[in-house]
């Protein structure tokens, strides 16, 4: 299987910033996702890791669907016209030491059966909250993690 390093890039404009799947891997590095529809979509067995990346003034932040993984560490999450990151239909991603804020969504949405483990991070004056998690969603596990003002919606 080939890895890809995208070290120090920017994805703009776009629909998604970054779409992986089918098994994809690649690292990206310091990489800067703005002015798309989403950021980065993992779905189908996607499963990158990302570290130390900004995803800002997207329409969603990060997507993690349909079996996608990934590892997000120490990336900053701002400015998203909706969700900070939505992980739904089997997305099972780790996020950790993450900052997510002025989303104009919430600021982490899990349902439709999304499960993860976010660890250690930090979520600040999302428009509609710092969590969503619903009724359906399985397995996440939410440690440490540093709400400046503790809203959560979990069903």
């Amino acid at each position: 299987m080939i890895q890809c390093l995208f070290k120090s890039c920017t994805f703009r404009g776009a629909k998604l910033g970054v779409g992986i799947e089918q098994k994809g891997k690649g690292r990206f590095e310091k990489c800067e996702f703005y002015d798309n529809i989403s950021g980065v979509v993992v779905r189908n067995q996607g499963d990158p890791y990302i570290l130390d990346c900004t995803f800002h003034d997207n329409g969603l932040g990060i997507i993690a669907i349909q079996n996608g993984w990934g590892i997000f560490e120490n990336c900053f999450i701002s400015n998203n016209s909706s969700h900070g990151i939505i992980v739904q239909s089997d997305g099972n991603p780790m996020i950790r030491k993450c900052t997510i804020k002025n989303s104009g969504g919430t600021g982490i949405v899990i349902n439709e059966g999304g499960s993860g483990n976010f660890d250690g991070n930090k979520m600040v004056d999302n428009a509609q909250g710092t969590w969503a998690i619903s009724a359906d969603a399985k397995n996440v596990l939410y440690v440490d993690n540093v709400p400046e003002k503790p809203t959560h919606n979990i069903q």
